[in-house]
């Protein structure tokens, strides 16, 4: 997001179908390398154990390879003393049965099954060319252990890279690594609650690291070796790797909400990881039971998309997974996993001495809607509406001083496993008490009064820019963003229509959503969801306890609403354009540059790329930093210039305030962010082509 400018639409809407679940849910500021800021706000994330490297994915690596407890003041279980402080949002009627219809599907997808039960989804596409992107996904992850907690099914993952029948030891990995394929658990796989998916990209230039990566993963699905002595070997890796993410402060803190998420669901203690006795206690006999229950052809699947025709990815996945078939007689059955939202509010208390400062999570839990059905998938779209709605509402209130917070707070939606959905927000400020108090007032606020035409109007004016940006990128679409959509799709349903046909179709949603609608479905949220509110901090002593917090969500009032801000058709008058002094053009290995200076001594480079059309990006940088200020000024340390950079964002552009240019810049696919580092200071910022001026 643009800092001090608001969320941009594309966080909420407009990216890869992944992100609803297998992107951070916990938003921290970005750096200037687009990494999350460590120690800012506690960041949670899928509930995985390893994960892939590449595009959307790597989102994954950083804060999921972990476990721990520790202990935690909640106020869960004690009685409520009253409704939402006498808002008018009892007796609501839940939404008519959704359509169960199922979505279209593109006729570039070629979806079948094997007669051993196996499905493959397959995509061709150029785009970038020369590979393609594979996976196997298997439909059981850390819910279907025997035992709950002992991570068997990540130390499983582990042991497929140890070997297999056609490639013991190290022979699986020299011979990736020969092909040129990136290759290690960490990089090729993730074990969720739910799922366990292997990743390869392979070369179309070399048709041997094709024909081997779809061995590799006939290996995986059928062939482990899961040799005792490898088991004991890996024992050690896994249990450094609990240590160092669940270990950690930020693990410690993440095993807590994790426990406090899934308590009192299925998933309650199947941590995915494990806990770390019954990991260094894992047996190779309890690894093989896992392997023969749950990988086998009818509970697995085969995505490839890439730059070889369908019928030749077909053909491949027919030669090697033909012939598999399941280990054992009466197999398990997985359970569906039903979990029913409720209406009791939870509250708690983490406390690590180490934590870098107080805040509050909020989460509102969701129903979890079939994405793949018209019904669901209208639903799914009509809550990200509404959340844009209420962060839009309380993006204003931050600005007119009605919530005493840090920074701007925002409502996304986001998921922990298949079973439980979340409206999130983080809370940042000097009281968290009254900053709970004033959050849940204009929740509240505007379930009491309802959306507005304007809150309507201007929802829909973001969404529809986003969905023309999107559009606009989709004949560079990569591999990898067709192989995620085709891998949600069959793990839990989502929609992998025609892209445009979708987009249009998800146009026309919004287009028709009324007012009405809107609104009565975020009082029946409001109704219906009690709202998880956890306090986190270096020390309980500064903390609201658990029982306040409670207190405050139960008596919370309902905020007055208010004036919207103004609206404004441009930010300023293009200047007279100038001439450069001097101009180059080159020719590198990744293209041609050109390159312009101007008489003021700015630099400027510029480079098309056919690999992301429709997009713009710039960056702007000079020397200086923090460093260059005098020894003993205020701001020469690497704290205040965060500060300064909010000081500047949140003053508003030229004659505007913030509120006004955020609602200028809401309808257009644009945004842009400040940096100031030890030696370095500019901006970074990016936009649709046509909204790059």
């Amino acid at each position: 997001p643009a800092r001090g400018l608001g969320p941009r639409t594309s966080d909420l809407i407009g990216c890869p179908a992944e992100v609803g679940r297998f992107a951070a849910a916990r938003l921290a500021p970005m750096d200037r390398d687009g990494r999350r800021m460590p120690g800012l706000l506690l960041t949670i994330t899928l509930l995985a154990a390893s994960c892939s490297s590449g595009g959307t994915l790597d989102e994954l690596t950083a804060a999921v390879t972990s476990t721990s407890t520790t202990p935690t003041d909640t106020a869960a279980d004690q009685d409520s003393g009253n409704d939402s402080g006498g808002s008018n949002l009892d007796n609501l009627t839940p939404p008519t049965a959704p359509d169960p219809t199922p979505l279209p599907i593109d006729d570039d997808n070629r979806i079948g099954a094997l007669d051993n039960g196996l499905t493959y989804l397959l995509r061709s596409n150029d785009s970038p060319g020369g590979s393609v992107d594979l996976r196997l996904l298997v439909n059981a992850g850390s819910a279907q252990q025997r035992v709950g907690d002992d991570g068997s099914a990540h130390f499983l993952e582990h042991m497929l890279f140890n070997g297999t029948e056609r490639f013991p030891g190290n022979d699986l990995t020299l011979e990736l690594q020969r092909l040129g394929i990136a290759f290690g658990p960490d990089l090729n796989a993730f074990t969720s609650y739910d799922e366990t998916v292997y990743l390869l990209t392979a070369t179309t230039l070399d048709p041997t690291a094709i024909d081997t990566a779809f061995q590799v993963l006939a290996e995986w699905a059928s062939a482990a070796t899961i040799d005792p002595s490898e088991v004991e070997a890996e024992i050690g890796v896994v249990r450094d790797e609990l240590r160092q993410g669940r270990e950690s402060v930020d693990g410690i803190i993440f095993t807590e909400f994790e426990r406090i998420y899934t308590e009192g669901t299925p998933y309650e203690g199947r941590v995915t990881i494990g806990d770390p006795d019954k990991v260094e206690a894992t047996e190779a006999e309890v690894l093989r039971a896992y392997y023969d229950d749950w990988y086998r052809p009818d509970n697995m699947a085969v995505v490839v998309v890439g730059d070889l025709p369908l019928d030749t990815l077909e053909a491949l996945v027919e030669e090697n997974f033909a012939d598999l078939d399941g280990r054992v007689k009466n197999p398990p059955k997985r359970d569906v996993v039903e979990i029913e939202v409720s209406a009791e509010p939870k509250t708690a208390i983490v406390t690590h001495p180490d934590n870098a400062f107080d805040n509050l999570s909020l989460d509102l839990p969701l129903p979890v809607w079939d994405r793949s059905t018209v019904g669901g998938s209208r639903l799914a779209l009509m809550e990200t509406a509404i959340a844009l709605m209420v962060t839009n509402r309380l993006g204003e209130a931050f600005l007119r001083g009605d919530l005493m917070l840090d920074e701007a707070p925002s409502l996304r939606p986001f998921s922990i496993n298949r079973g439980l959905h979340y409206y999130g927000a983080n809370l940042k400020a000097p009281d968290l008490g009254v900053a709970l108090e004033q959050f849940m007032a204009e929740l509240l606020g505007v379930a009491e009064a309802g959306f507005s035409d304007d809150d309507v109007a201007r929802m829909q004016a973001q969404m529809i820019a986003s969905f023309d940006d999107e559009l606009a990128g989709l004949d560079s679409t990569q591999d990898r963003e067709f192989a995620d959509n085709l891998m949600i799709y069959w793990l839990e349903g989502g929609d992998i229509d025609d892209p445009g046909r979708r987009i249009a179709r998800q146009r026309g949603i919004v287009e028709s959503l009324t007012i009405a609608e809107l609104s009565e479905h975020w009082r029946w949220i409001m109704q219906i969801s009690g709202p998880i509110v956890v306090a986190i901090g270096a020390d309980g002593s500064t903390l609201p306890t658990a029982r306040e917090l409670l207190d405050i969500v139960e008596g919370a009032q309902p905020a007055r609403t208010a004036v919207g801000a103004a609206e404004i058709d441009e930010l300023m008058t293009r200047p007279e354009p100038a001439e450069p002094v001097t101009s180059d053009r080159r020719r590198t290995t990744s293209g041609e540059i050109y390159e312009w200076t101007f008489d003021n001594g700015v630099t400027v480079s510029f480079q098309h790329s056919e690999i992301d059309s429709g997009a713009f990006q710039i960056w702007t940088e000079s020397s200086g930093g923090w460093s260059t200020l005098p020894a003993g000024s205020i701001g020469a340390n690497s704290a205040v210039p965060g500060i300064a950079i909010d000081a500047v964002a949140g003053s508003g552009l030229g004659g505007f305030d913030t509120a006004t240019v955020t609602r200028f810049l809401e309808s257009r696919a644009a945004g842009i962010s400040a940096f100031i580092n030890e030696t370095e200071e500019g901006f970074v910022g990016g936009a649709a082509a046509d909204d790059a001026e």
